[in-house]
């Protein structure tokens, strides 16, 4: 579900007709509070890979065979960059970017520096995988104090999975840690047409050793897996 409530009547599974509304639509987006007690972690210096577009000759190429997110059909969903995203109890910056500039991070082994609120317990990811759905492991680097005083890093794996962002093609469901956070009715191909294949936006949620000090995330080499946001809680 998206964060903004979108006055939508009789929504319909076709793009036609959609663009002369967005306009309309676009006056009725309500904002949704971010969630309190969670903290956004910033990814915008890690963009890699231009996904969403409003010009479908932009060069966006968001599967690696020139399909992208469309900026008007997602702000037909009430999505527009530099404002909130809302899912699983947590609340993520849509990134802001001009159309052809990189906008999200497919994983190519960076690390993240985080420092997460006290008593955080969670990451939260909002992503989706390319090409089929993707399961990979992350690495979480924390500090901790040992018996003897001394200071100690420990490094702990975690699964990821995101589902393909089409729900390969609609015949499948989102994977069960996945949480739908945006749906739209259509994304655009290199050729200036448009796909009926919806794509999605998911997220899915990583535990925080609470014993332990977090002190970075360190993302697998695999471009299949793209994330727009990150947060705490």
């Amino acid at each position: 579900m998206s964060a903004r409530a979108v006055a939508v009547p009789g929504r319909h599974r076709h793009a036609r007709g959609l663009l002369a509304g967005v306009l309309a639509l676009a006056l009725l987006v309500t904002v949704a509070p971010a969630p309190a007690g969670a903290e956004e972690v910033s990814l915008a210096a890690f963009y890699n890979n231009v996904g969403i577009t409003q010009d479908p000759g932009s060069g966006a190429n968001f599967d690696g065979v020139g399909w992208s997110y469309s900026s008007i059909a997602l702000l037909a969903e009430g999505v527009r960059g530099g404002e909130n995203v809302a899912a699983q109890g947590m609340s993520f910056t849509w990134p802001e970017t001009a159309s052809g500039e990189p906008d999200n991070m497919a994983m190519n082994g960076q690390f993240v520096p985080l420092l997460p609120p006290a008593g955080a317990t969670t990451i939260g990811l909002l992503g989706a995988a390319t090409n089929g759905p993707v399961t990979t492991a992350v690495t979480l680097h924390y500090n901790v104090v040992d018996a003897d005083g001394e200071l100690q890093q420990v490094a702990v794996t975690e699964p990821v999975t995101f589902s393909d962002w089409t729900l390969n093609a609609g015949s499948a469901s989102p994977h069960p840690s996945n949480t739908i956070a945006i749906e739209m009715l259509f994304r655009w191909p290199i050729n200036q047409s448009t796909s009926q294949d919806e794509p999605h936006v998911f997220v899915t949620t990583i535990p925080i050793d609470p014993t332990m000090t977090l002190d970075s995330i360190e993302f697998p080499v695999e471009s299949r897996m793209h994330l727009f946001g990150m947060a705490v809680q």
